[in-house]
C-alpha cells in the first residue's frame, strides 16, 4: 500500500488544484454562517477534499526510475569494465548476447539489474 501522507511537492499539480478549489469552495459556500453552523456542509467540507486527497495520493503519476531508461539508446563510454552513457548519466553495464564492443559504439537498454544496465549492441 502506498503510503498516505504525501508532501505536497510530491503529489503534484492535482493536489494544489485540489486546494485551490477548496479555498474557492469555502468563500462561496462556508459551513460557518451568521445564523450558525450547517454540519452537513461542515462534514462535506472535510470530507470530500480528505477523500479527494486521498485518491490522488494513491493515483499520483510515479516518479521517474532508473526503468524509464529502458528502451533508450546510448554508447558505450569504457569497455572493461562496461560502462555506458545513457541520456547524460554513466551507468555499469552488461552486455546482452556475445558481441564484442568498442569504445563509442551505440546501445540500446534492453532491461536493467539493480544499478547495473542490461544492453545490446545497435547495429
Amino acid at each position: 500500500m502506498p503510503d498516505v501522507l504525501v508532501p505536497l511537492h510530491a503529489a503534484g499539480p492535482g493536489l494544489l488544484l485540489l486546494l485551490a478549489a477548496w479555498a474557492i469552495w469555502y468563500v462561496i459556500d462556508p459551513p460557518v454562517r451568521p445564523e450558525g453552523v450547517s454540519w452537513v456542509r461542515m462534514i462535506l467540507w472535510v470530507v470530500s477534499p480528505l477523500g479527494l486527497y486521498l485518491y490522488l495520493a494513491r493515483h499520483k503519476e510515479e516518479p521517474s526510475t532508473m526503468n524509464s531508461a529502458v528502451g533508450r539508446e546510448g554508447r558505450v563510454v569504457q569497455v572493461e569494465p562496461l560502462e555506458v552513457e545513457v541520456f547524460g548519466s554513466f551507468w555499469q553495464a552488461r552486455l546482452l548476447g556475445g558481441a564484442e564492443l568498442r569504445q563509442g559504439d551505440r546501445v540500446r537498454v534492453v532491461s536493467r539489474d539493480g544499478l547495473t544496465m542490461v544492453v545490446e549492441r545497435i547495429s
